[in-house]
């Protein structure tokens, strides 16, 4: 009988340390979870509908439900399936076992972590900017109902840098725990270099090195994006470049003077991108002999804007900008565009005559004025 026993405490403890993620809903009704997690080694992705994040509903049974972690180091995002707002994000590794809570408070909701380094931290960070999360929250809804005030849009602003800040101070008081690596990106910019080299060296050599390595990453690039912008004006000669075409072929821009270009900065992901292209084929054909058109994919898979390319037939230059390209050769960062679309018209000459942000008629406006 006792050989039983044994037996029995053996399997029981054998259940009980099986890894998972324990989510708890309580105050509030809720069926379902979304869930959605990608490996640390392919973070990251270039947009939200990348195959390589994987998404999931999960049903929740009396308020709760356990998510068998993956077979490597993932970054989780896991929120109620009716309220897609109220997420956290958790660094979670095969072994894991993590408590995640979701519960209501007084007029809103908070969410904790527990279990592991990154999930304590987590809540320790999410205690940290809780008041100021509540004030944002509240602010968006004042902006939801009168988003013309300029008013509501400065506070927003403001308390959007003090997170920003207090984001920053966490991270050099917890330079060793994982979650310092994922919000390295949710500081300021010029705080990232000196938060980089604070961190534990650890965590450089970890897993967790994609997220610290491409916020890094990230910050240079958007500190170079701002200092062209101010370079980036009409008259100024437009800076050359050379990307490959959906062949393979490499585009050179400097090989196509002596002709106006457009540049159109795009993705298939964009939503005006796509909805200008019946007009971009217009003004194409209309202008062929006298200008080139140039269509600069950013942010997609080279498998998805070759099936935008297949799916929306646009018959003039089309390249392909790779997200990870070194600064001194991303065309988005050379010509400081922050926006999409974006389209540069360049004179025969190479210089650039205007830049035109978002779709709108001003750009074909100004097509017809030269051309």
């Amino acid at each position: 009988m006792k050989k039983l026993l044994l037996c029995a405490a053996v399997l029981f403890a054998a259940a009980c340390s099986k890894p998972g993620i324990t989510v708890k809903i309580s105050g509030f009704d809720e069926t379902e979870l979304t869930v959605a997690h990608m490996y640390l080694k392919d973070y990251p992705v270039p947009n939200d509908n990348d195959p390589r994040i994987k998404k999931q509903l999960v049903t929740l049974e009396n308020g709760k439900a356990v998510i068998t972690p993956d077979s490597l180091p993932s970054l989780y995002v896991i929120s109620p399936a009716s309220m897609p707002q109220m997420f956290i994000r958790l660094t979670v590794e095969p072994g894991d076992h993590v408590t995640v809570k979701f519960k209501s408070y007084g007029d809103g909701y908070i969410y904790t972590a527990s279990g592991t380094a990154a999930a304590d931290g987590m809540t320790d960070y999410l205690k940290t900017v809780r008041s100021t999360d509540m004030s944002i929250d509240s602010m968006v809804q004042l902006l939801n109902g009168d988003p013309q005030n300029k008013e509501y849009f400065a506070k927003y602003d403001s308390l959007s840098t003090v997170r920003r800040i207090l984001t920053a101070a966490w991270i050099r008081r917890n330079a060793d725990n994982p979650t310092a690596a994922l919000l390295l990106r949710n500081v300021p910019l010029d705080s990232v270099p000196a938060l980089y080299d604070a961190l534990d060296e650890d965590l450089h050599n970890s897993h967790f090195a994609p997220l610290i390595n491409t916020a890094k990453q990230s910050s240079d690039r958007r500190i170079a994006t701002q200092k062209a912008t101010e370079a980036i004006v009409p008259g100024a000669e437009a800076p050359d470049f050379t990307l490959n075409d959906p062949d393979g072929k490499p585009v050179t821009l400097s090989s196509l003077r002596g002709k106006w270009v457009v540049l159109d900065f795009w993705g298939t992901w964009c939503v005006w991108c796509v909805k200008g292209i019946p007009d971009m084929k217009k003004y194409e054909e209309k202008y062929r002999k006298s200008c080139t058109f140039v269509s600069i994919d950013c942010f997609d898979s080279p498998e998805t804007w070759k099936a935008g390319l297949e799916k929306h037939q646009m018959p003039w230059i089309h390249v392909y900008n790779p997200d990870d390209a070194p600064i001194d050769k991303n065309a988005t960062v050379l010509y400081g565009v922050q926006g999409y679309p974006t389209k540069i018209i360049i004179n025969p000459e190479g210089r650039i005559h205007k830049i035109f942000s978002g779709e709108g008629p001003d750009f074909y406006k100004e097509l017809d004025a030269v051309l």
